[in-house]
């Protein structure tokens, strides 16, 4: 039974993020077993989006993910939406080093 009062959660469209982007003020309760993190991408080079991260010494760029949609496209990083198969993730570590989430099919 309902408290009174309370309404029920508002339904996402497909355009609001999952999952908000995260911050980097520390959060004093956590561990090292426990903690926020932000996840990064790098497009493959097998990705037709490849071009899209290149920066002007047409060097590939990891970027920080913005947000996570519903979708075919739902990760939000580069002003655009891209697909998992599209990219290679990244997470840093307690001493702010990215660290790939897989070695599994990077370059596929």
């Amino acid at each position: 039974m309902r408290e009174q009062g309370t309404t029920s959660p508002p339904r996402q469209s497909a355009d609001q993020p999952i999952i908000p982007c995260f911050s980097n003020v520390p959060n004093p309760h956590d561990t090292a077993e426990e903690r926020e993190v932000e996840l990064f991408a790098e497009i493959r080079r097998s990705s037709k989006y490849y071009y899209q991260g290149l920066d002007s010494a047409r060097q590939p760029r990891i970027f920080r993910i913005e947000a996570i949609r519903h979708g075919t496209h739902p990760f939000r990083l580069n002003n655009n939406n891209y697909r998992s198969q599209d990219l290679t993730f990244f997470v840093k570590d307690l001493y702010g080093r990215l660290v790939p989430l897989s070695e599994g099919g990077q370059g596929q």
